[in-house]
């Protein structure tokens, strides 16, 4: 169906009742001014029949009736008005217009027979004498002494006058001209006020129809009404009124769901789960900043994309598959190789909940992996953790069990092997107390990171170097090792000497135990910029030695980590001075590093921060 403006509605509305009301009360006012007009000439005439009647009356009953026709030719000359005297017999006597013995007989008129009867008589009938219409007015004559209207039966004659009808319609049709004149400027009115109102109806409601518009646009903040343009309905008013505080309350309701909806943008974006939104028909809806980061694409580029091209992974594909046949929860944990090198595998622990609308229908699911490669190679150092302490706890104590026992089996009695065992098991003794005290070294160092800080002080770091260098220089005599420093005083930095120096001292004789005999150490200290302009501290431990594989290099700092397991408990070692380095390093702000080559020989740096 075709709409319109109310506008329209109202105006063409107002102009039909308008015209309606304006017809039918014409048509009434002129239909009682017709009846009012005939009356008003009926009577006329019923007057002028009044005052003929004695004249006539007279010479109708004197008998002298001869000259009534001259007399009614004038005077109906004069007043346009026909004037005719008829017998009982309703045969003409006398006429102002017509020789009365050419006139046929009007018994039957209605007047007529109504004036016969004694009462005053009319009709508006058709004259076949004159072809037209007229209006008929009768009366009797009596040969009396009673007057015309006096009720008496057996009239005498009868005195009829009549006018035609087209005298009175052309006065009428004179008067209609005036009425349509008057419809007309009535009805130019009518579609002047009708416009108007129309006008002063629409406009409020068009003004709420542009702002209905632009709530629907979402622009809750428009300023509407500012300036009045006339007065409106109150119903109106209120109306405007309610979709102005609607339109408050809208606003405020979005502005706290667009706070919610920044807050759960906020924390999304944040979480360190990688979290993928699907819709229903596996198309990717939403993807966090974490999920992007995880396939390496930005995250425009999924929306939109099927979930099963973005992730290509079997066991991952197979889990999302269950959950759109099943629509149901699901969990488990999948193993990613998302790097170039595929031998280093990913952990993740999947969970996807399916999302539902109100009627419980199923809309999409939520994806969330929980990254546990960091939480599997903890468990994994762990474990080589307490394989290895166990291990190297088990060695020393099993060769002092294996001895003791011997001792006591008898071998205690001969005094050159006694002897020997006896320094085995402290040999033994004295590894096994290196393991604790590294231990607890250790222990101390990572409870001092976790408490209150340590305390540091400014001083130059050269003497430190130097006093470990001393520190370590018999024991590399042993293996005739030169160390040499490299380090240019002052240079100062905020640290703890005694544990600075630890570390050096562990890295020096690591040095010395993987260095070939009659080879050097070089121990050097320099000041650089790092990069971002930060200055830092470098202090090296280089050595000629026989090197580290790359494979080994990024565990080499791990607690009882050891490249050669053999080798190093031929040499002594614990397996825990590379992990104190690396935490002294971190208790001070700084890292570890190292390069190496095979054969070639390593270096380890420790890089300190220098402030202020």
């Amino acid at each position: 169906m075709k709409s319109r403006p109310l506008f329209w509605y109202i105006f063409i509305g107002t102009v039909f009742i308008t015209l309606s009301l304006i017809w039918a009360l014409t048509f009434f006012f002129y239909t009682e001014l017709k009846d009012f007009y005939f009356q008003e000439e009926r009577q006329n005439l019923l007057r002028s029949a009044k005052i003929l009647h004695e004249e006539a009356s007279q010479s109708f009953c004197s008998g002298k009736d001869s000259g009534l026709d001259n007399l009614f030719e004038r005077i109906g000359q004069r007043t346009s008005v026909r004037i005719t005297l008829l017998n009982p017999n309703g045969k003409v006597i006398a006429d102002s217009e017509s020789i009365a013995g050419r006139i046929n007989s009007h018994k039957n008129s209605p007047e007529i027979k109504e004036a016969i009867s004694g009462k005053e008589g009319w009709a508006i009938r058709y004259s076949t004498t004159l072809d037209r219409d007229m209006l008929y007015v009768a009366i009797p004559i009596r040969c009396t002494a009673l007057g015309p209207t006096d009720h008496l039966s057996g009239a005498k004659g009868v005195l009829r006058l009549s006018v035609p009808l087209a005298s009175l319609e052309d006065k009428l049709f004179s008067f209609q001209a005036k009425i349509f004149l008057g419809i007309v400027l009535a009805l130019l009115f009518a579609v002047v006020i009708a416009f108007l109102v129309s006008r002063w109806i629409s406009w409020p409601l068009q003004e709420i129809k542009t702002m209905a518009m632009e709530f629907a646009k979402g622009n809750l903040d428009q300023r509407f009404g500012q300036r009045d343009r006339g007065p409106v309905s109150q119903e109106i008013l209120s109306l405007k009124n309610s979709l102005i505080h609607m339109a408050r309350q809208l606003q405020k309701r979005f502005g706290q769901l667009q706070q919610q909806k920044n807050q759960l943008e906020l924390v999304f974006a944040s979480m360190k789960e990688a979290v993928i939104v699907v819709d229903r028909d596996g198309k990717i809806k939403s993807i966090n900043s974490a999920a992007s980061s995880l396939f390496n694409i930005g995250p425009d580029y999924y929306i939109g994309m099927s979930i099963f091209s973005a992730i290509r992974n079997l066991d991952m594909q197979r889990h999302l598959k269950q959950v759109f046949a099943t629509w149901q929860d699901r969990e488990e944990e999948i193993v990613f190789s998302l790097e170039q090198d595929y031998s280093k595998k990913r952990y993740f622990y999947v969970r996807t909940v399916v999302l539902k609308n109100q009627h419980g229908v199923a809309t999409g699911v939520l994806l969330v992996m929980d990254d546990l490669t960091r939480m599997k190679r903890l468990e994994s150092i762990r474990r080589d953790f307490v394989s290895n302490v166990s291990h190297e706890l088990k060695t020393p104590i099993t060769s002092i069990k294996g001895y003791v026992e011997t001792l006591l089996d008898g071998a205690f009695q001969d005094a050159e092997h006694a002897d020997e065992f006896l320094r085995v098991i402290a040999k033994q003794a004295k590894h096994l107390e290196a393991i604790v005290e590294d231990l607890l070294c250790l222990s101390r160092i990572e409870i001092e990171a976790d408490g209150p800080r340590i305390s540091m002080e400014s001083q130059d770091i050269c003497p430190i170097l130097r006093a470990a260098i001393d520190t370590c220089r018999l024991r590399a005599k042993e293996k005739d090792i030169t160390i040499e420093c490299e380090c240019k005083s002052p240079l100062k930095l905020e640290i703890n000497a005694r544990l600075l120096e630890q570390a050096l001292t562990n890295l020096i004789i690591n040095a010395v135990k993987y260095s070939r005999r009659g080879k050097k150490i070089i121990v050097m200290a320099k000041k650089t910029t790092a990069p971002g302009s930060t200055s830092q501290a470098i202090i090296s431990v280089q050595d000629f030695g026989v090197g580290i594989s790359s494979e080994h290099r990024d565990r080499i700092f791990e607690r009882f980590y050891r490249v050669d397991k053999a080798r190093s408990r031929k040499l002594g070692g614990t397996g825990l001075g590379l992990a104190i380095v690396k935490h002294i390093a971190q208790l001070h702000g700084g890292r570890v590093g190292l390069k190496s080559r095979p054969g070639k020989g390593s270096t380890f740096f420790i890089y300190l921060p220098i402030k202020g």
